[in-house]
């Protein structure tokens, strides 16, 4: 059973933490994502659906953004990207449909991955108490999520559950941590990405546990100590923490790379999953897909 994290989860990492300068770590730059920002005609827009496991459901966004493989249906089937949003469901609210002229930040996601070929699914956690979190009750949306990959990856044609990646922003990065990559990993066939936040879990890592062999990736602002934050989560200290944990139990892939420069707020998701993301396989005529 995995521990659920209480509501002081977020607090657990302060400055200072010994663990970021006995952690390696890699500065890097990124450039920016030229995208469409979903308001202009022809932009890519999500399927929203209902999901439904065990009396708990909530929304998911699925976007398929690229062009279809192949006309008769033959080709590679697409990859898959998982999302898991942050504490409040804040892409959500800047997915190019306010007028608050905010970054569309789902819809940007969405076309990193059509340029790699897959599909974005979006899931809105089904804890909805407390701002919309997933790391409370983590063990009953660590099922739900368990229920919707079965139902909506494995069991859709012209997807491959071979390449499966995940990626979290802040509490996301946390529930991908403490959750999936520690109790599912499964689930994750392609790699993960966790984005300003993903600290370690309590107890000391399983020595017997089989190892992630996909690559594990962290990425956070150098000016994410918490300092600038309501709560104090110093997701600086907690990337460092949690990639350390992961890489003592064995991954194989583990990376942590600090962006110079960037804050919690204004962390360039799509940017760096465009870093991270490998390329599309080609189609039968040499061309990248998507």
């Amino acid at each position: 059973m995995t521990r659920e994290p209480d509501s002081r989860k977020r607090r657990w990492w302060r400055r200072g933490s010994a663990v970021l300068a006995a952690t390696a770590v890699g500065a890097a730059a990124l450039s920016p994502v030229v995208v469409r920002d979903g308001r202009d005609e022809g932009g890519c827009r999500p399927d929203i659906s209902e999901f439904r496991h065990k009396g708990r459901s909530s929304q998911v966004y699925t976007y398929s953004c690229g062009e279809v493989a192949d006309q008769d249906g033959s080709g590679p089937p697409k990859g898959v990207l998982v999302h898991l949003h942050g504490d409040g469901a804040g892409e959500f609210d800047l997915d190019g449909g306010g007028d608050d002229g905010g970054e569309p930040t789902l819809t940007e996601i969405a076309q990193v991955a059509a340029s790699r070929d897959m599909v974005l699914i979006a899931p809105r956690t089904p804890d909805h108490r407390r701002g919309e979190t997933w790391w409370r009750k983590l063990d009953r949306n660590l099922r739900w999520l368990n229920a919707l990959v079965d139902d909506r990856v494995h069991g859709e044609n012209g997807l491959d559950p071979g390449n499966v990646w995940w990626s979290g922003y802040s509490g996301g990065a946390e529930m991908l941590s403490y959750g999936v990559l520690r109790s599912a990993r499964e689930l994750v066939s392609g790699g993960a990405v966790l984005m300003a936040g993903g600290g370690a879990p309590e107890e000391t890592p399983d020595p017997d546990a089989e190892p992630l062999t996909v690559p594990l990736r962290w990425y956070v602002g150098d000016l994410d100590d918490g300092t600038r934050s309501a709560d104090g989560f110093d997701a600086l200290s907690a990337a460092a923490g949690g990639s350390a944990w992961h890489q003592a139990a064995g991954a194989e892939g583990v990376g942590l790379h600090i962006l110079p420069g960037v804050a919690h707020l204004d962390f360039p998701q799509a940017e760096v999953l465009d870093r991270v993301l490998p390329p599309s396989a080609p189609d039968r005529d040499g061309k990248r897909r998507g």
